[in-house]
């Protein structure tokens, strides 16, 4: 017996841009920048960013991920601005790319 294997659609990116990607509950966001904190800040999950996520960043052929906290979550995408950008810049922290 043979399984399908579901893929996430693939996005074309430019030699130096980074490719953002949030999973959350079962959904996939994807947003391109120049750098990982625009990246970042280009995802749009709202209302749903309550529960823990995986993000991955790819320049290239390089790929990261990582596992974010609910807290950590929250903070980056429904957090007020001051937390976003605090969060913003612990996640970005995270990514050596």
């Amino acid at each position: 017996m043979t399984t399908a294997k579901k893929t996430a659609p693939r996005t074309k990116t430019a030699a130096g841009e980074y490719l953002a990607r949030v999973k959350i509950g079962g959904r996939t966001y994807t947003a391109n920048g120049d750098t990982v904190s625009s990246a970042l800040v280009k995802l749009k999950p709202q209302g749903v960013a309550k529960s823990v996520s995986i993000v991955s960043i790819t320049k290239g052929t390089m790929t990261k991920e990582r596992i974010l906290t609910a807290p950590q979550t929250f903070r980056l995408f429904n957090g007020g601005r001051f937390m976003r950008e605090v969060a913003l810049n612990n996640v970005s922290l995270l990514f050596d790319l």
